[in-house]
């Protein structure tokens, strides 16, 4: 009688085991990610809780709600906001709002976090823009008779990275875009 009942308590404790490890997981690999929408002046995404308003006189797109896909290497493209022809090279902004899991983005995320940590690390700085830390790098390309100030802002979140990526021409759509980076937030 005793071996029974002693059976029967290991059994329940092994599965009080089982529901307190595997219930919390599958809690956290239920939460889809989407992509999120344009909606009027600004980009919403429930999923992440982010919203920023988008700069003004830049056209947005994005794929509404699509479904992210956080694993493998790809940078999920939340959407872009582009300004002017490619052809006006006096006028032209492009900028790209992505997500990538830690996952496949172990080595930037340490780079990231001694970027935040430190200051400065390698070619990256640590920037403040509203009530966000970003690591900061950029690059200067010129390409025919214009020069492109390509900018690129990392800040990373729970187990993702927003990367955004914006290139400008101008100063001037450049501190349009800064003035958007501003208002980003998340609940």
């Amino acid at each position: 009688m005793i071996h029974i009942q002693k059976k029967r308590f290991t059994l329940l404790c092994l599965s009080a085991l089982i529901l307190v490890t595997v219930l919390p997981l599958s809690a956290c690999g239920s939460k889809k990610l989407d992509s999120g929408e344009i909606i009027e002046s600004a980009y919403v995404n429930e999923s992440i809780g982010m919203t920023i308003t988008l700069p003004d006189g830049f056209t947005c797109n994005n794929t509404p709600n699509q479904e992210l896909k956080m694993t493998g290497l790809g940078i999920n493209t939340l959407f872009t906001a582009d300004y002017g022809a490619s052809s006006d090279p006096s006028s032209y902004a492009s900028v790209t709002y992505g997500l990538l899991s830690d996952n496949a983005n172990e080595e930037g995320v340490k780079e990231t976090q001694k970027v935040m940590e430190q200051g400065v690390y390698g070619d990256e700085a640590k920037v403040t823009i509203g009530t966000n830390d970003f690591a900061h790098k950029l690059f200067i390309k010129q390409v025919a008779v214009a020069e492109f100030n390509i900018h690129s802002y990392v800040l990373h979140r729970d187990n993702y990275s927003i990367i955004i990526t914006a290139t400008f021409t101008n100063d001037q759509l450049y501190q349009q875009f800064l003035t958007s980076l501003e208002t980003l937030t998340f609940e």
